[in-house]
């Protein structure tokens, strides 16, 4: 198997490898993203951000898809940002903007795609998580799904 992909950004002690992170499934036009990232609630880590924009650039280039759903698997669509890994660069790399950066990156992709995406919703999306909810082109929530902004 090929070597995880390094980020240019990524700080000593990360485990993460951001295939890991999510599932792509292509079917009739549709393609269907899933968070798996259950251990750590879907946390928008610098791994996940990257991953999923990536996943993303690559079906702009697939003509066969029409959509993407965004999905998750587990309780949690998405915690927001990882806080655990934006005190660990701010602690050793004295900056989180390239965290902020690549976030930002990945919602101006999301509005970008030649095609919509749609956020499915059934569990928490919390902080960053709404942002990446109200960031796609429509959002369906099934009766559990909760939204939550800190302040």
């Amino acid at each position: 198997t090929p070597a995880p992909r390094q980020l240019p950004f990524a700080f000593r002690g990360t485990s993460d490898t951001a295939a890991s992170l999510l599932v792509l499934e292509r079917k009739d036009g549709i393609a269907t993203v899933t968070l798996k990232d259950d251990k750590k609630r879907n946390a928008l880590s610098s791994s996940m951000m990257a991953e999923l924009k990536g996943t993303l650039e690559s079906l702009e280039s697939d003509k066969e898809v029409k959509v993407a759903i965004l999905r998750h698997d587990g309780k949690v669509f998405s915690s927001g940002h990882d806080l655990k890994e934006l005190h660990t660069r701010q602690s050793t790399l004295g900056t989180t903007d390239p965290v902020f950066s690549l976030c930002s990156e990945l919602m101006l992709t999301i509005k970008k795609v030649r095609f919509p995406v749609i956020a499915e919703v059934s569990g928490l999306a919390t902080a960053g998580g709404c942002q990446l909810v109200a960031a796609c082109d429509l959002a369906v929530a099934a009766d559990g799904a909760t939204f939550s902004t800190p302040g």
